[in-house]
């Protein structure tokens, strides 16, 4: 998670988003005194400078906090750009299976009802009492073009050199069967509808 009182902007980390790419990249543009939380794995070292020094110690943030605490903390939460990254519910699950490695195959593993914690919804990260409260969205298919947009936005200049790829991983090709589809558009229906994604 960024506030960035240098460029006047908020970065709500979401889960398996391409969040710590995104957090590292910003983190280039920050300054001493913008808020930065740590992350439990080691990262570029300009990022790691910042949050390392970052005072935020039992302030309340934390690396994957929620939009809601964010408010609740920042005094400056309306005024800044708020922003934070999103991504197919099926991608994203995917995407914490094979993060999470789990002994059985995913159309089980979904169908069980697997305790997916933050990951399972990204509502946290975008609204407020069911209220959408951001400004605007990094689609994780949309990864570079959309932080040169919101670069824009900011009045950054856009450099590629800092777009670091954290926790991509090769993966073995699954068919997703009908039954699963249908999960996922029953558990994420209002997430779809919120971003305008589909299924096939």
């Amino acid at each position: 998670m960024i506030i960035s009182h240098t460029h006047k902007f908020i970065f709500a980390k979401s889960c398996k988003t391409a969040g710590t790419s995104i957090e590292v990249f910003l983190s280039a543009y920050c300054k001493k005194g913008d808020v930065l939380t740590r992350i439990g794995e080691r990262t570029a070292e300009w990022h790691e400078a910042l949050s390392s020094n970052s005072k935020i110690h039992g302030e309340g943030y934390y690396n994957h906090v929620g939009v809601a605490t964010i408010r609740s903390l920042c005094p400056e939460f309306k005024e800044y750009y708020k922003f934070t990254a999103i991504r197919h519910p099926l991608d994203r699950m995917l995407s914490l299976y094979h993060w999470q490695k789990p002994n059985e195959d995913f159309n089980k593993w979904i169908k069980h009802g697997v305790t997916l914690g933050k990951a399972a919804h990204l509502d946290t990260f975008y609204k407020i009492k069911g209220r959408i409260v951001m400004d605007d969205y990094i689609r994780y298919e949309r990864l570079e073009e959309d932080l040169k947009r919101i670069c824009g936005i900011l009045g950054l200049e856009y450099d590629a050199k800092y777009l670091l790829h954290y926790k991509k991983r090769e993966r073995e090709p699954i068919e997703i069967t009908e039954d699963t589809k249908q999960l996922i558009r029953r558990k994420f229906k209002q997430e779809l509808i919120d971003f305008g994604y589909e299924m096939d």
